[in-house]
C-alpha cells in the first residue's frame, strides 16, 4: 500500500484492512484461528515480519478488496489509500478527506484506530462501510526489531489475556469488559457467515425507493442485486446502542453454514456532528461494482464473480458522489456526461447463486428477482477493459448438523454465562482431517457446527477448550441431516493450553495464588472457574486432574 501522506487532501480515503489478512494468515503453521494452525492450537500473535499464505503473498486483497479499487480507480474518484495499521498510529491520516471508505473484511481493529476513526467522524468526515463484520476484535500491536506495529496480539479471552482489563484486553469490542460494541459506530453487528464458494445472497431494497442513494437506479421496494450479501454479513442489532435516526435501506433473509437464519441489513445514519454514515453490511458488496474474475493467475481464487450490476454501481456513485460534495442530492440526469463513474451498463439480471440448506436439509427458496428492468443509461468512458469471467458452476450438498455438548469441569451448573467459552473441534477419518474452530458453547453447553463431510461414514471426534483438557471419541454419521452427540466433562487444570496438566501449570498457579482481577501481576489463565478470582477452588482443579493429559 502506498500510504497517503498525513496532509494529503484526496476526496475520498481508502482504508485496507491488513490486520485481518494477517490474522488469517497461517505462514509458518499460525493463524489467529485453530483451523489453520498447527496441532489446531491457534496463535494469540502474529507477525507481519512474514509473507501472507494466500494470494501469491497478497493476503485477501484478490478475494475482498480489489473490485472496489479497480472501480474507483476506473471512475477517476480522487483517492489516496492506508492501511488499518496507518489509522491507529496518527490521526491525521484520516481528517483531511471527505470519505473515510472501509473495504472487505475489517474484522480486527485496535482501540487507536476506533477512536481515530470516531474522531474523524465527530471531525465532519463521512464514512462508508462497504464492508462487512468490521471492528469485532479489539487488538494489540507491538514492536519487533523490524519496526513498531509489526505484531498482532489478540488472546480473544480475557482469562488468558495477561493484560485483563480496558481499553487494551483483546476480547471482541462487544464483550462488556470493552462495551464498545460494532453497530455504535457501524449502525450494524456482525451476524454469522458461510462458504462464499457456493452461496451468495440478494441485497434486497426495504421501504421507500425515492432517497437520494437510489437515484437513478431503477429499483423499486422489493427489488434485489443478486450475489452480493456474503462471505459475511451484517444487520440491526437490539442492544440499545444503534445511532439515533438510523435508517434501514436494505432487508435480505439468508442462512448461514448451519442452516440457521438471518437478517442482513444496510442502513445509514447522521452523526451529531452532521457527518454521514453509511452501511452496506456485506464484505462482497464491491462484488456487484466490477467483475471479479483473474483466469489463469497465480492469484485466482475460489471467489468469482460474474455479478457487475449497474444498479450497485449508480447506487455507489451517488453515495460517493454525495458524501464526496460533488453532489447535493437533488434530482440529475442519468448516465454520461453527467455521470461518469465505471457503468457496466444495461445486463442480463444476474442468476442467483444457491440458497444454503435449513436444518431439516431442505434448500430455502432463492429470493426472487423483481421483473422490473432498471432503465438504461448511456455508459461512461473508461480505459479499463475487463476479464471474461472463469466459467464457474457451483454445486449444492447440504450440510449435515452436529450438535454436540460439553460441561466445563469447575464451572457453575448449566445454563449460566460461564458455559459460554471457545470452542474447538477437530474431526477425522483415516487421513482426512477436518477443523472448526470459530465456534462458542452457549450457556448449557452446547454447540452447533454444520460439517463438509461426506454425509454417511465413521468419524473420530476432538474437541478442546481453553484451560481445558481435550476429549475424543468417535461416531457415525448416518446420512441424517442432524445428529447430536455428547462429549462429556472437560477436564480443567490446563493454564499454559498445552494439553497437559502437570508442574508447569502449576508454576502458573503459584503466584497467582490469592490474587484477584486488577491485582498487579494476576495471570487469568490460572482461574479455572471463571470468578475472576485464583483461590483453593482453581488449585484442587489442577491437583485432580495432575499427570492427565487430553485425550
Amino acid at each position: 500500500i502506498v500510504r497517503a501522506a498525513p496532509g494529503d487532501h484526496a476526496a475520498i480515503l481508502v482504508q485496507v484492512p491488513v490486520n485481518t489478512w494477517q490474522a488469517y494468515n497461517p505462514w509458518g503453521g499460525k493463524s489467529l484461528y485453530t483451523y489453520n494452525s498447527t496441532n489446531e492450537e491457534a496463535a494469540v500473535k502474529v507477525s507481519f515480519d512474514r509473507p501472507y499464505n494466500s494470494g501469491a503473498g497478497t493476503g485477501s486483497f484478490f478475494v475482498h478488496d480489489i473490485d472496489m479499487v479497480r472501480w474507483l480507480e476506473a471512475s477517476g474518484y480522487d483517492v489516496a489509500y492506508i492501511s488499518d495499521v496507518d489509522a491507529a498510529s496518527n490521526v491525521s491520516y484520516l481528517l483531511n478527506h471527505r470519505v473515510f471508505l472501509e473495504v472487505g473484511h475489517p474484522e480486527y481493529w485496535t482501540w487507536e484506530e476506533r477512536d481515530h476513526v470516531e474522531a474523524a467522524l465527530s471531525s465532519g468526515v463521512n464514512i462508508v462501510f462497504a464492508s462487512g463484520n468490521e471492528s469485532f476484535w479489539n487488538v494489540r500491536l507491538e514492536d519487533t526489531a523490524v519496526g513498531a506495529n509489526r505484531i498482532i496480539t489478540c488472546y480473544k479471552n480475557n482469562h488468558i489475556d495477561p493484560t485483563p482489563v480496558a481499553p487494551h484486553v483483546t476480547v471482541s469490542f462487544n464483550d462488556p469488559i470493552l462495551n464498545r460494541p460494532d453497530n455504535a459506530l457501524v449502525g450494524l453487528g456482525y451476524q454469522s457467515y458461510y462458504d462464499d464458494a457456493i452461496y451468495n445472497y440478494p441485497w434486497v431494497l426495504a421501504g421507500s425507493p425515492d432517497r437520494l442513494y437510489f437515484d437513478c437506479t431503477g429499483l423499486q421496494a422489493g427489488d434485489a442485486i443478486n450475489n452480493v450479501v456474503g462471505e459475511e454479513w451484517d444487520a440491526l442489532v437490539d442492544n440499545g446502542r444503534a445511532p439515533a435516526g438510523l435508517q434501514v435501506l436494505a432487508q435480505s433473509s439468508l442462512r448461514n453454514d448451519a442452516g440457521r437464519a438471518y437478517p442482513a441489513n444496510s442502513a445509514v445514519y447522521t452523526a451529531p456532528g452532521g457527518a454521514k454514515v453509511f452501511s452496506f453490511g456485506s464484505i462482497h458488496w464491491s462484488w456487484g461494482l466490477i467483475d471479479h474474475s483473474y483466469p489463469n493467475q497465480v492469484f485466482q481464487s475460489y471467489a468469482l464473480s460474474n455479478d457487475a450490476d449497474h444498479r450497485a454501481e449508480q447506487m455507489m456513485a451517488n453515495i460517493l458522489d454525495y458524501f464526496a460534495g460533488y453532489w447535493d442530492g437533488q434530482s440529475r440526469p442519468c448516465g454520461a456526461p453527467y455521470q461518469t463513474f465505471y457503468d457496466i451498463g444495461p445486463r442480463p439480471t444476474r442468476t442467483p447463486r444457491p440458497q444454503a440448506p435449513t436444518p431439516t436439509g431442505t434448500p430455502s427458496t432463492p429470493t426472487p428477482t423483481n421483473s422490473r428492468t432498471s432503465t438504461p443509461v448511456a455508459s461512461a468512458t473508461s480505459t479499463r477493459t475487463q476479464t471474461p469471467a472463469a466459467s464457474y458452476t457451483p454445486t449444492l450438498t447440504p450440510a449435515p448438523v452436529l450438535v454436540g455438548h460439553v460441561r466445563w469441569q469447575g464451572r457453575p451448573p448449566q445454563p449460566g454465562p460461564l458455559q459460554q467459552l471457545p470452542i474447538s473441534i477437530t474431526l477425522t477419518s483415516g487421513a482426512d482431517r477436518f477443523e472448526y474452530s470459530r465456534h462458542n458453547t452457549d450457556a448449557g453447553g452446547f454447540f452447533t457446527i454444520s460439517v463438509a463431510l461426506p454425509p454417511t461414514g465413521t468419524y473420530g471426534w476432538r474437541v478442546k477448550g481453553p484451560q481445558f483438557l481435550s476429549n475424543s471419541g468417535s461416531l457415525a454419521l448416518t446420512g441424517a441431516e442432524r445428529l447430536s452427540f455428547d462429549a462429556g466433562q472437560m477436564p480443567s487444570g490446563d493454564a499454559n493450553n498445552d494439553n497437559l496438566v502437570n508442574i508447569a501449570d502449576f508454576n502458573i498457579l503459584k503466584p497467582n495464588f490469592g490474587l484477584a482481577e486488577g491485582d498487579p501481576n494476576y495471570d487469568p489463565r490460572a482461574d479455572f472457574t471463571g470468578d475472576s478470582v485464583v483461590n483453593g477452588a482453581d488449585f484442587n482443579l489442577l491437583r485432580s486432574n495432575l499427570g492427565v493429559a487430553g485425550g
